[in-house]
């Protein structure tokens, strides 16, 4: 995440393992205000191949602490693990 004329750029990428053949995740991008995470942006992004890459602008932001969490699902071979994971970093 990088925060750059009041626009966040946030980038994630996930790689499965060989014989992935789909990856389906939501991204929820919040910030840290008085002690609590409030709700800011989120995108979905899908692909059918054994990479996912995607990067959205999120405009209006301010500089604080934000957290990127991305959760969904990994599928190979007729079966689907979860993703569940968080980053958070001070812009």
């Amino acid at each position: 995440m990088s925060l750059n004329g009041g626009k966040i750029t946030s980038e994630g990428v996930i790689v499965g393992k060989s014989g992935t053949t789909g990856i389906s995740v939501t991204f929820t991008l919040e910030k840290l205000v008085n002690g609590k995470y409030i709700y800011v942006d989120s995108w979905s992004a899908s692909s059918s191949s054994i990479l996912l890459s995607k990067t959205n602008y999120t405009s209006s932001c301010t500089s604080g602490t934000y957290k990127l969490s991305v959760s969904g699902t990994v599928t190979k071979g007729g079966y689907s693990e979860d993703i569940d994971d968080r980053f958070t970093k001070l812009l």
